[in-house]
């Protein structure tokens, strides 16, 4: 999935998905807005226990490499997967968790040489129905040679990040 003008893919509404053994690159050529929707992948929204394994995420112009984001309340993904995958030499950041319903597993990745951040965790919906959010384990990761290795983030307000656990990362 490489040489789309915006993004390799998309995924959407998917319960129990996996994409796996990928290669997406120089996607984006086309330079649409990066803090909107471009790049290797953008998981938006509504995705539930979904995995992405073994894919090389590489050369995406001005733009993430994989990007999860959650959208919005009552949309947000959930438990979602980012296993054993090799981001690099994307235009911004390696791998995006953002805005998701909590939980889910990022690990396994090499990130290096990315022009922004090589992981970066933001902000998750809280379940009202949920007596305790899930965690977001962020184990054995290598980031090397980013502009920014790590980055855990709340934004306050709504976008409150809670029970996120860093484990075992080289940096």
């Amino acid at each position: 999935m490489s040489w789309n003008g915006s993004t390799g893919l998309g995924m959407e509404f998917s319960e129990d998905c996996v994409i796996e053994d990928c290669s997406l690159m120089c996607n984006n050529y086309r330079h649409f807005n990066p803090y909107w929707h471009a790049g290797g992948m953008k998981l938006i929204p509504a995705n539930v226990r979904c995995t992405v394994r073994r894919c090389e995420v590489a050369f995406n112009f001005g733009s993430c490499g994989i990007w999860v984001d959650g959208g919005w309340e009552g949309l947000a993904n959930k438990a979602m997967r980012i296993l054993d995958n090799v981001c690099h030499h994307n235009g911004s950041t390696g791998i995006f968790y953002e805005i998701n319903g909590g939980g889910g597993l990022i690990a396994g990745n090499l990130c290096f040489a990315n022009q922004g951040i090589g992981i970066d965790i933001q902000a998750h919906l809280p379940d009202p129905t949920a007596n305790e959010q899930p965690r977001l384990w962020v184990v054995h990761n290598t980031v090397a040679d980013n502009v920014e290795g790590f980055r855990v983030a709340d934004r306050n307000g709504w976008q409150i990040l809670r029970n996120v656990t860093l484990v075992n990362n080289l940096i």
